[in-house]
């Protein structure tokens, strides 16, 4: 079966979380979105979202953001090495389209699809990440504060606008892909 790309919408995020879960299942484990947060992507005027559908059923997720820098980074999520290479050339395309002079892609964890396929299109690591977590069963103790050093609550009025805007989905343990406009 041939694979189809296209632009979803937002009353397909149940669909686009689903995988993205099956997805983070795989690549590390755990749980990572929830669907308010897939709709809340369907709002950002610079991030160009497409899913890779075959036969009726989503099998990969791509959404590429025009970043005013030139960098674009670019989010592919799938299990299916068919739509990988697919979503792959998508992105770049949509950047070419929309004048990236470079593209960043990440990959999560133990994914077992979308490295290799980076790497047979041509992308190069730049940078490796580690996201470190402990399960805290017991009661944190109370810190040691070094002399002279006090914490303090800091009160952040609730009309100040919000520190960081862009999506929070830091992977676990990633590894940054970078290609380059030729």
């Amino acid at each position: 079966m041939t694979i189809e790309i296209r632009t979803p919408t937002v009353e397909e995020a149940p669909d686009i979380r689903a995988l993205l879960e099956e997805h983070a299942q795989a690549a590390f484990g755990e749980p990572e979105l929830s669907e308010e947060e897939v709709r809340s992507w369907f709002t950002r005027p610079k991030l160009s979202i497409r899913l890779a559908v075959r036969g009726g059923a989503p099998v990969g997720y791509l959404d590429i953001y025009a970043d005013d820098s030139g960098r674009f980074p670019v989010d592919i999520r799938t299990l299916d090495a068919g739509a990988a290479g697919v979503l792959v050339e998508e992105a770049e395309r949509l950047a070419r389209e929309q004048g990236a002079e470079a593209v960043r892609g990440f990959v999560q964890g133990d994914e077992p699809v979308l490295r290799g396929v980076l790497e047979q299109s041509g992308w190069k690591p730049i940078r490796y990440q580690f996201q470190m977590r402990i399960d805290l069963e017991d009661a944190v103790p109370e810190p040691v504060w070094p002399e002279g050093l006090s914490p303090r609550i800091v009160r952040i009025p609730a009309s100040a606008p919000p520190r960081n805007s862009s999506r929070s989905r830091t992977p676990p343990a990633s590894r940054s892909a970078h290609r380059t406009r030729s």
